[in-house]
């Protein structure tokens, strides 16, 4: 439920800050991370939130939709235009947690994931039990968090913009104590 308020969030938004082929991938991926989790395969998931992070990262450096910046690039790009100590942290928290998905993409032993060699093995494996599920879960959702707090405090004017007249909808989807940083926010840059 969470998850599907911060993506509605993050869909009124990013079509403001990113262009359109950025932004239609980031909410493609925000979409599929919930329909993948589904899916109980580390790799399948964590291949998803890899490039759900990666598109965030082409959104708020409004880069073009033909650019092929590399992600080491990206990340010094976003650590560099947010020198506010709250904003670096996140992209700090962002290009870690890529860096964590990208174990269980190229397979890293760190990601300690099962390696399958036979085709009937990955079909009947439920290598993602309860416990392991739920701790995924919260890690994409403090992730969704960090990225709505990153466009909440970089740009508080284009939420005002997009939720005119609607701020009760845009307290039930960012939660009571994102809306009153983001009330924070644009009362001191307006």
């Amino acid at each position: 439920k969470n998850i599907a308020k911060k993506i509605l969030f993050l869909k009124e938004v990013v079509g403001g800050i990113g262009k359109a082929h950025y932004s239609s991938c980031f909410i493609y991926d925000s979409l599929l991370l919930m329909h993948v989790l589904s899916q109980k395969s580390h790799r399948i998931i964590y291949v998803t939130y890899r490039s759900f992070i990666e598109n965030f990262f082409r959104i708020m450096l409004q880069l073009e939709d033909e650019d092929r910046t590399g992600v080491c690039q990206l990340i010094e790009l976003m650590k560099n235009k947010y020198t506010n100590p709250k904003e670096k942290g996140i992209c700090i928290y962002l290009s870690s947690e890529y860096s964590e998905c990208c174990n269980f993409v190229h397979s890293n032993i760190k990601a300690e994931m099962n390696i399958y060699e036979y085709y009937k093995d990955i079909i009947t494996s439920d290598e993602i039990d309860d416990r392991k599920m739920r701790k995924i879960i919260n890690r994409i959702m403090k992730c969704m968090n960090k990225v709505v707090e990153l466009i909440i405090l970089t740009q508080p004017q284009l939420v005002d913009r997009v939720f005119y007249r609607r701020k009760q909808q845009l307290k039930y989807l960012i939660g009571e104590g994102t809306y009153h940083l983001w009330v924070s926010e644009y009362e001191s840059k307006c």
